[in-house]
């Protein structure tokens, strides 16, 4: 896992980016909605926009860290950085 939130960048600069993460998510809920691939002529211009919208989102955390708050309960463990789990959803 990386230290830093990446947005990603054209070509390799994709691989382990969050655009990269939305890339994986929109192909994954395009095959369980039974729609055929993107056509190869527009998967460029899909990757642009999933980079977009992570540098984006990235800006925006960035800009609004103070919106953000960690509470570790009980002892700070030594390693110096908490388990930080996601809730599922109900």
């Amino acid at each position: 896992m990386g230290s830093q939130l990446y947005g990603g960048s054209p070509g390799p600069g994709l691989a382990g980016s969050m655009a990269a993460e939305i890339d994986a998510a929109f192909t994954a809920l395009r095959t369980q909605a039974g729609k055929p691939p993107v056509p190869d002529d527009s998967v460029e211009d899909l990757q642009l926009l999933f980079i977009a919208i992570a540098r984006g989102v990235i800006s925006h955390l960035k800009a609004n860290e103070q919106a953000f708050a960690v509470k570790v309960d009980g002892t700070y463990p030594a390693s110096g950085f908490p388990t930080i789990g996601v809730k599922p959803s109900p």
